[in-house]
């Protein structure tokens, strides 16, 4: 799988997390524009390294955040 195409999957597997969360009626992300900075890389093994910088979510710990990123690409 090339890059372009593990960005598209990453896309669309926050795309449905999304949609789960409004289904859930719980907040919703906060907007991708609310960014600083975002960078999303390819290691040679095919794993994905992506780093944001927001500014601090309220009630959102570094480890809730280490946990989302191991587990997205696991739905």
């Amino acid at each position: 799988m090339d890059d372009e195409s593990r960005l598209e999957r990453l896309r669309s597997q926050r795309l449905l997390a999304r949609q789960a969360l409004e289904r859930a009626g719980k907040l919703a992300f906060k907007p991708v524009s609310s960014a600083k900075w975002t960078r999303v890389t390819t290691k040679l093994r095919g794993s994905i390294h992506a780093q944001i910088e927001h500014d601090n979510i309220k009630g959102v710990t570094p480890e809730m955040v280490k946990w989302w990123f191991e587990n997205l690409s696991g739905t």
